[in-house]
């Protein structure tokens, strides 16, 4: 009996950690734990100020900062108290990478992108002409590599809003580029990430517990049937 016990409760410890939320997918704790190349990544608290939707290429005809678009509202996080922002800085195309220190993520675990562009020339089609992208490529997950692409043109012009995507069971890296097509209006992404909810372990041991229970019923059906 104390065997069994114990052995419950290891598969409830199991059961109830923590994954990839654990080493700040989602900027509560800064930037700790990504590397950037060329773009700028900004940890912010929720109800940030206005974010400038840079707008270079406007009514005007020109290639001038003088019809930027700011924000009418604060951004909040998605979850939490902060969220990442990353600027393009006008690079073409910006890597940042998060490794979670194999760590694998779990069933239902979110990454959020919003995608904040003035592009306009989208043709109505996924993949215009100057339609900004953001993509992921998850790795070391059970399906081996795979990738998630967010093009301006999915979203409201401006600002997005934040769009769920859900992440790979097993993913233990993953690396984001966001392209800016034309290298005219740099486009900025914010991240976020909401982790799997994870029962308590009392739970875990209620369920196994009622597990056994079934068990030890159904083998006294059998034994009484033959």
């Amino acid at each position: 009996m104390l065997k069994k016990f114990v052995s419950i409760l290891a598969l409830a410890g199991l059961a109830s950690g923590q994954a990839f939320a654990a080493t700040n997918l989602g900027f509560e704790s800064g930037t700790t734990g990504w590397t950037v190349t060329n773009g700028v990544l900004t940890a912010v608290t929720t109800n940030t100020a206005p974010i400038t939707v840079f707008n270079d290429y406007d009514s005007n005809s020109n290639t001038v900062a003088d019809d930027d678009i700011t924000t009418a509202y604060n951004i909040a996080a998605q979850t939490g108290n902060a969220f990442g922002l990353l600027n393009n800085n006008y690079m073409g195309s910006v890597t940042f990478a998060f490794n979670a220190g194999g760590v694998p993520t779990n069933a239902n675990d979110m990454l959020w992108l919003r995608m904040f562009s003035a592009e306009y020339d989208f043709q109505g089609l996924t993949g215009g002409i100057n339609d900004d992208f953001v993509r992921v490529t998850y790795t070391g997950g059970v399906a081996g590599t795979v990738t998630d692409t967010f093009y301006a043109s999915q979203g409201t012009y401006v600002d997005s809003g934040w769009v769920g995507f859900a992440i790979p069971v097993g993913t233990t890296n993953m690396q984001i580029a966001v392209v800016d097509v034309n290298g005219i209006n740099a486009p900025q992404v914010g991240l976020d990430f909401t982790a799997a909810p994870v029962p308590e372990p009392e739970v875990n041991l209620m369920m196994l517990a009622g597990l056994g229970v079934i068990g030890g019923l159904a083998r006294r059906r059998m034994k009484k049937a033959a």
